[in-house]
């Protein structure tokens, strides 16, 4: 019951010191400058909305399974086992995936840009995306 009140109270106090008694969701298509509700292939919306990036940048999710490494060109990034989320700016970049050993690991990348098992993934970023690399048996 406190925490009700708590909210309204807190709401209400919102609207009247920041004027935002006509705020409202917006629907897909029609959100001020054009942007999206949410989604995203990255889950985060658009570049330097709800993604977390800053303008210009876009939410590359990257999830590697399996004990592998997964390098970022542009970045030298090298991401192991779990989800990742980078901002990187639009353009080629490259994923590459090695074993603990630093070998070459064939993997999918769960993503249509890159379509091979491989060891690499060379891509163009023009939107959030998203990977998942699997490599679970890529280094038995």
């Amino acid at each position: 019951m406190k925490l009700t009140a708590l909210s309204f109270v807190l709401l209400s106090a919102c609207r009247v010191v920041a004027g935002t008694d006509d705020l409202f969701l917006c629907e897909a298509d029609a959100c001020p400058g054009g942007g999206n509700a949410g989604g995203g292939n990255a889950g985060g919306g658009d570049a330097g909305g709800n993604s977390g990036c800053a303008d210009g940048l876009f939410a590359v999710e990257v999830t590697v399974v399996g004990a592998i490494v997964v390098e970022v060109d542009s970045t030298g990034e090298a991401l192991t086992a779990g989800t990742r989320e980078l901002c990187l700016p639009a353009g080629s970049d490259r994923l590459r995936a090695s074993c603990t050993d630093e070998s070459k690991a064939s993997v999918s990348w769960g993503n249509d840009l890159c379509p091979d098992v491989d060891d690499s993934c060379d891509f163009t970023l023009s939107e959030d995306e998203t990977f998942v690399v699997d490599g679970a048996s890529a280094c038995d």
